[in-house]
This record gives C-alpha cells, structure tokens and sequence, in this order.
C-alpha cells in the first residue's frame, strides 16, 4: 500500500469510529434522561 492509500484508510476509520462514538453518546443520553 502506498502512504496516501494508507492515510485515506486510517481517516476512513476515525470517521467511523466518531461516528459510532456520538451515536452511542446521543443513545445514551436519551436513554439517561429522567422519565418524568
């Protein structure tokens, strides 16, 4: 693999990794709110 296929690769997991991330957050916190 070249540099830059390898770069674009590792940019592609940290945008999926963020992305399950503030899924996760924002699930989380809708499920953390009080049921009043």
């Amino acid at each position: 693999m070249t540099p830059v296929e390898t770069f674009a690769h590792a940019l592609m997991l940290i945008a999926v990794g963020l992305t399950l991330i503030s899924g996760f957050t924002a699930w989380w916190f809708v499920k953390g709110l009080p049921d009043e």
